[in-house]
């Protein structure tokens, strides 16, 4: 039972990391630089 139970939770888990893999959705980071790179050439102009 232990053993079953804990191949389910592993592929919920995968499939949530594919899933999440999948969906389009731009990265915290990628848009953090975004913003700090508009607010500095805002600040330059």
């Amino acid at each position: 039972m232990k053993q079953e139970e804990i191949s389910e939770e592993m592929v919920s888990d995968a499939g949530k990391l594919e899933m999440d893999a999948f969906k389009p959705k731009p990265p915290s980071r990628t848009v953090g630089k975004n913003t700090e790179s508009s607010s500095i050439v805002e600040n330059e102009v």
